[in-house]
This record gives C-alpha cells, sequence and structure tokens, in this order.
C-alpha cells in the first residue's frame, strides 16, 4: 500500500524537524555550559555532553535532506539513525525534565525512518481516486477525530477547573467548541482526501499555517526565556514544560499546511491529529498546568 509508505516516511521526516531545534537548544546549552560551568544546576547524566553533539548535528542535517526529493531516502536513513542516537541520548536528560515518552516516540520515529529508507520513501503526491485512497482518509480521519476529541476533553477539564468563570470561561469553552469541530472535520475524512478545491485549500493553509507559526514562536519564547534546556538553575521553572507541547502542535499543523499545498488530506489529517495530540499529551504529562489540572 503506497499510501502506508508515505505515512512511515512522512511522519519520520517530521519527527526529524520537530526534534531538530531542541538537539540546536541542547548543544548550544551545552557549549554554554562547558565555556561557563554554572554553580548549582540542574543535572544531567554526566556522558550527555559529548553524546549530545551527535543528534545536535546529524537531526538537523537529516531533517533537511529528508524534505528535498532527490536526498529524502539518504536523509531518512541518516534521520534513522539520528533518532536512535537521540533516543538513547533522551534517556539521560531525566534531569532536564523530559519523560520516557521522549525516548519512546524518538525510537518508534528512528525505526520508521530506517523502515522507509530500506523500502522507499514514497513520492508524497496526491494519490489516484480508489479503494485504498477512501481507506486511508477514513484512518487519518479517525485519528484526527480522536484527538479532536482530547483537546475537547482537555479544555473542559480546564474549565471546569476555573468553574467556568471569567476569561477562563470563553478560553476553554472555545477550546471544547474547537474540539468538535475538529471531531467532525476527521469523521468526514474519507470525503476530502484532495483537501477540495483551490480555494478551500488556500483556507486551510492560511488557518493551519498561521495557528502553526503562532505555536513554533510561543515555543521559541519558553526556551529563549528559560536559562537553558539542559543546564538550568534550580529555581528557573522548566521550559520544556510548555515548550514541547506548543513545537509539537505547531509542528504537526505546519506538515498539515503542507499536506494541504500537496493536495493529501490524508496526510493532512494525520499531521493535525498527531501534532495536537502528542502536544496535549506533553501538556498534561510535562507541564505545570497538567499537575495543577490533574
Amino acid at each position: 500500500m503506497r499510501w502506508l509508505r508515505d505515512w512511515l516516511s512522512w511522519a519520520a521526516a517530521w519527527t526529524l524537524v520537530v526534534q531538530a531545534p531542541m538537539w540546536v537548544w541542547i548543544g548550544l546549552d551545552v557549549l554554554e555550559e562547558r565555556r561557563e560551568p554554572t554553580l548549582d544546576a540542574t543535572p544531567v547524566a554526566s556522558w550527555i555532553d559529548p553524546v549530545a553533539f551527535g543528534p545536535a548535528v546529524v537531526v538537523p542535517l537529516a531533517a533537511l535532506l529528508a524534505l528535498v526529493p532527490y536526498t529524502r531516502r539518504f536523509g531518512l536513513a541518516l534521520g534513522g539513525a539520528g533518532l536512535l542516537l537521540a533516543a538513547y541520548a533522551w534517556s539521560g536528560l531525566s534531569g532536564a525534565g523530559v519523560g520516557d515518552w521522549y525516548v519512546a516516540l524518538s525510537a518508534a520515529a528512528g525505526i520508521a525512518g530506517l523502515v522507509s529508507a530500506a523500502v522507499g520513501p514514497g513520492s508524497w503526491a496526491p494519490l489516484d481516486e480508489g479503494r485504498s485512497t477512501r481507506v486511508a482518509g477514513a484512518l487519518a480521519g479517525l485519528a484526527l477525530a480522536a484527538t479532536g476529541a482530547f483537546l475537547a476533553w482537555t479544555c473542559w477539564q480546564g474549565g471546569a477547573y476555573w468553574r467556568w468563570s471569567g476569561q477562563q470561561r470563553w478560553t476553554y469553552g472555545s477550546g471544547v467548541v474547537a474540539g468538535g469541530l475538529v471531531v467532525v472535520a476527521g469523521l468526514t475524512g474519507a470525503w476530502w482526501p484532495r483537501v477540495g478545491g483551490r480555494g478551500v485549500r488556500v483556507a486551510v493553509v492560511l488557518l493551519v499555517g498561521t495557528l502553526a507559526v503562532l505555536l513554533l514562536f510561543a515555543g521559541y519564547t519558553y526556551v529563549s526565556e528559560g536559562g537553558g534546556v539542559v543546564h538550568r538553575w534550580n529555581e528557573i521553572e522548566n521550559p520544556w514544560s510548555f515548550a514541547t507541547p506548543c513545537l509539537l502542535a505547531g509542528t504537526g499543523l505546519l506538515a498539515g499546511a503542507v499536506a494541504a499545498v500537496r493536495r493529501r488530506g490524508d496526510l493532512l489529517a494525520l499531521s493535525v491529529g498527531a501534532g495536537v495530540a502528542m502536544g496535549l499529551f506533553g501538556l498534561w504529562f510535562e507541564s505545570t498546568w497538567g499537575s495543577v489540572m490533574a
């Protein structure tokens, strides 16, 4: 099934994209720590400093290669190895506020990259009409619908915590409505494999792309103001807490916008669904927001 090959390579490539800035930030933090060691900083495993430079170089390079058609296969092979190394390195950053799921997702994406490089990465071009295309759209739509339900439930929990009072009523209420609309969009996924006509695609790209830029900018802001993502002062809140959810969701939406341009409704649904779901997962389990709401 061609669409399954496309999904594997697409997931591996965009995992490289989302992890590229993370490892650049880690590499820069390690360099800064070597030049000016901090006192009373949050410790990490002693072997992290030399190992971190591997993903800091390999992951961004592989991300660029994986997005270019002529170098995609090599980029996925290099990226698969880089993500497996990244998974190992994440395991030593427990003191930096990252969870075991960083390790698991990196390893899964690394294996997907190696498999895609071995069997062929696909073209990411529009699929031909047919039963297989409808199946791909339906499965991706179900993933998107599940994400919409997760989003609506998350916002409902937040609103209930604040007793639906003040500004929180409108903020979380909008999230519940947005989640419901995403559920509807996902349940109709089998009927929009090509993302509609040009006008529809332009609207989708503008909406999803704008949200992606806002989330990625928010993630960058959290990291830049966090005082270091690996070696940081104990009194500074963990910069990964809110940066990771924003980066995951923002990159997923960015991938969705690219998929809409390429007339791939299945990849659009899969990208938005996976990105937002993983972002919510990070919000619940790795942020102060999640610890309060739980």
